[in-house]
């Protein structure tokens, strides 16, 4: 009989930590974390990759995205930003609540928050080249004077790229689907690279993607030099900066490497390293998994843009940071640099870093007047 008050007290003890707990949850502020995905279509983007040809259709979902409270979905709203590269213009349209939808000024082109986008080359101002971004809003509020209120929560930006292919890629023959393959992967390269264009080339500079063995091949990835907000924008002629793979036969490409070739123009352990021995970095391109992808040899060739920099060496730097220092060319193009106008030439022969550089000790300031035998005005110190 004693243990009854005992199990009362810890079925007590028990509620009061649940209700504790769920006032908790109920107090923790409203989450939404969007989950942006491409479309599970199986008639087009199969494999959902966001590369498709020009007359194709890509697609984006956002259901999957989380909340941390039990929402009222009749409330969400999603936000839809079409970017388009090549034109540098964006273009907006909402999925879900008209209320919702409303309130950012957009009127819902879909019922549901979470109903698919679905793009085919030129709708929303679409181009081949396009930065998809979504954000998920929750609106709810009442404006009577009694009892208002306003609940809006919104998750971050979150966004994936659409890449049309044209179909006239190669002067106008039809794609097989060995070129389409070709194609593609080079296409994942540049979106994840963020470059503004890549090409595949034999030595006279005509576009391939077939029957590649036995070639000698240039691979061009032309970076990106400007950005406009969250937005990169094509480099002109002026500032283009190009690294290309050269010099390779094509039977040599690896393709299930190929993708993992990265270009960064950051390299801060490197930069650190330098800094040291008092040498500042100016620019660094750093190029990765191009031993992997090419399994043979192959030269490298960097154009850097170098307008506006003053510097004095260029490094060609290993992955465990030793680094050579390059001279000017004189006659062959090997191991060397080229010095232009607003930019630098590169030849290396192989792939890992290349340094624009201020070697600080090598600058000797001369001071030519005053000199320790005029003698300083009054005032003068």
């Amino acid at each position: 009989m004693k243990q009854r008050p005992l199990i009362a007290l810890i079925t007590a003890i028990i509620l009061i930590s649940v209700i504790i707990g769920l006032t908790l949850v109920s107090a923790e502020t409203p989450k939404v974390n969007i989950n942006l995905n491409y479309g599970n279509s199986t008639i087009f983007d199969s494999d959902k990759d966001g590369i498709e040809i020009d007359n194709s259709v890509i697609s984006f979902t956002v259901k999957d995205t989380e909340f941390n409270w039990h929402v009222n979905k009749r409330n969400l709203c999603t936000k839809w930003e079409i970017f388009s590269i090549e034109d540098n213009k964006i273009t907006v349209t909402c999925h879900g609540s008209e209320l919702c939808c409303n309130f950012i000024g957009l009127k819902p082109a879909m019922q549901n928050w979470d109903d698919n986008l679905y793009l085919t080359y030129g709708e929303y101002g679409t181009s081949l080249n396009n930065k998809i971004s979504a954000r998920v809003i929750y609106i709810d509020y009442n404006l009577d004077i009694e009892k208002p209120y306003s609940r809006i929560y919104y998750s971050d930006y979150d966004y994936l790229y659409a890449v049309f292919l044209d179909k006239d890629y190669f002067s106008g023959k039809s794609i097989s689907s060995k070129d389409y393959e070709t194609i593609e992967k080079l296409e994942k390269i540049k979106i994840k690279n963020q470059l503004a264009k890549i090409t595949l080339t034999d030595e006279n500079e005509n576009p391939v993607s077939d029957n590649l063995e036995n070639k000698n091949l240039k691979l061009n990835l032309f970076i990106n030099k400007e950005e406009n907000n969250d937005y990169k924008i094509f480099s002109t002629a002026n500032n283009e900066e190009l690294v290309t793979i050269k010099n390779f036969n094509g039977k040599n490409i690896n393709w299930k490497r190929l993708e993992g070739i990265s270009i960064e123009k950051d390299n801060p352990a490197l930069k650190n390293s330098l800094r040291k021995k008092g040498i500042i970095s100016r620019e660094i391109i750093s190029v990765s998994g191009v031993n992997e992808a090419i399994e043979g040899n192959y030269n490298g060739y960097l154009k850097i843009n170098t307008n506006g920099i003053f510097y004095n060496k260029v490094l060609h730097c290993s992955e465990n940071l030793v680094c050579n220092e390059l001279n000017e060319c004189n006659g062959k193009n090997e191991n060397c640099y080229l010095k232009n106008e607003n930019n630098i030439e590169v030849y290396i022969p192989h792939f890992s870093s290349v340094v624009i550089a201020l070697d600080t000790s090598d600058i000797n300031l001369t001071i030519i007047s005053p000199d320790n035998t005029t003698a300083l005005e009054s005032g003068e110190n």
